[in-house]
């Protein structure tokens, strides 16, 4: 139990870290934020998933869509993986809205037998 409440910790500190870290050169006159480069938005969500130890050995993509939409793809074991990846990209300044489509490749419910 420890050790799950250790890497939440971790993986709440690097999403924090990621999110507060705004230059001053991401607001145009008068205070107003600007929109971020798409690579650049990619790249530190990318980095804040990488930060995540359950998320980490997933080759997760990240590719910036148009108005702040972050589109997600890859594999993971668990819906509970799926859904933990969108809230992070979520909670990165500058997405909007995530357009989740990574797979999920565990074990099903489904005990059913043939026969």
């Amino acid at each position: 139990m420890k050790k799950v409440l250790k890497s939440q910790k971790i993986a709440m500190l690097a999403v924090l870290a990621a999110s507060i870290a705004v230059p001053s050169s991401a607001y145009a006159s008068g205070g107003r934020a600007m929109m971020w480069p798409s690579e650049d938005l990619a790249s530190r969500v990318k980095m804040t998933l990488d930060a995540d130890p359950e998320l980490k050995p997933y080759d997760i993509k990240t590719v910036t869509l148009p108005n702040g939409v972050l589109r997600l793809s890859g594999d993971v074991m668990w819906a509970s993986e799926k859904d933990k990846a969108a809230q992070i990209a979520l909670s990165v300044y500058g997405v909007h809205k995530v357009s989740n489509t990574i797979g999920i490749s565990g074990v099903t419910d489904d005990f059913s037998t043939g026969g």
